[in-house]
């Protein structure tokens, strides 16, 4: 495995493909607006893991032109998730491997929609990175990606000779990884945060910091989060309830942070809100699973969307 494309270059497609290029290995990057910025100067990321600064890459803007890869990251946003179809035969063959680092329920199966031939993994990262100029990331904090492989009929697949193929690549680049048996418990956990705080910093306009600190917003927080984990359950994820006050003890460490929800809001670009809201609450509400405080939560979102 020495073939890489990154289906888009944002905060973490940039950051885990510069990790990849800096171990020596062959990195394809698939970029939309950034293509004429990365092509002349091209990609910089700042890290606390060391600064990394590649003047020449490959990089693409349209599809047809991609190499087949060994390995296929897809970190596309996923409001471009219609595009896979478009996008990921032109980078895979038979034996190609595509391994999905996006947010919320569902994007395994997008991609394995896409290429019905190809082996999929999902992954959720635990990183704070963001993409604060045209082909230049700034790494905060964190380097983990919890993966697992996903299998078509919706059974967790255990840790497969394929899965530790590709967690031993990632990890020869500088890439943690812990492996999961069930991407889609991984996947729930990771909702518990993301479903918190991208939709309060966004509704409330502030940082993580700000929530944390005030006693109505942290308490908010929190019921969200155990709803997620009620959520979860009733989908047959069981996630102990001591898991939320491990999320609240991580912000509580964490630098101020704005999550990608609330910067792709500021910067006015579609919000996920499909996989990171409505796909959960949709499992919820098939399993008769009451989440009061996810449901205001994303009615005021999608009150935002609309202004």
């Amino acid at each position: 495995m020495n073939s890489v494309a990154i289906i888009g270059t944002g905060a973490i497609g940039g950051y885990y493909g510069a990790k990849l290029l800096n171990a020596g290995y062959d990195v394809h990057f698939l970029v939309n607006s950034d293509y004429e910025h990365i092509l002349a100067n091209g990609l910089k990321v700042d890290s606390p893991d060391g600064n990394m600064v590649f003047q020449k890459v490959n990089v693409w803007n349209k599809p047809v032109d991609l190499s087949k890869c060994d390995l296929v990251i897809v970190t596309l946003k996923t409001t471009s998730n219609h595009l896979l179809s478009s996008i990921l035969p032109h980078c895979c063959y038979k034996e190609s491997k595509v391994l999905v680092l996006q947010n919320g329920l569902g994007t395994d199966k997008d991609s394995a929609d896409a290429v019905p031939q190809n082996e999929i993994f999902g992954g959720v990262c635990s990183i704070a990175a963001n993409k604060i100029g045209p082909g230049y990331i700034k790494h905060i904090g964190y380097n983990e990606i919890r993966m697992g492989q996903y299998l078509r009929n919706g059974e967790a697949a255990g840790v497969t000779e394929n899965l530790l193929k590709i967690s031993n690549f990632l990890n020869s680049a500088g890439i943690s990884t812990v492996l999961s048996e069930n991407i889609t418990e991984a996947r729930w956990r990771k909702l518990v945060w993301n479903m918190a705080f991208n939709g309060l910093t966004t509704v409330l306009n502030c940082d993580t910091k700000v929530i944390m600190n005030d006693s109505e917003h942290r308490k908010r927080a929190i019921s969200i989060m155990n709803e997620v984990i009620s959520a979860a359950g009733s989908c047959g994820i069981h996630i102990k309830k001591e898991f939320t006050s491990q999320m609240v003890k991580l912000t509580d460490e964490m630098a101020p942070y704005l999550p990608s929800m609330k910067l792709d809001f500021e910067n006015h670009r579609p919000l996920e809100l499909e996989v990171i809201y409505r796909r959960p609450i949709e499992q919820a509400k098939i399993n008769k699973c009451d989440i009061p405080e996810i449901e205001k939560l994303y009615d005021d979102l999608l009150e935002l969307t609309r202004r």
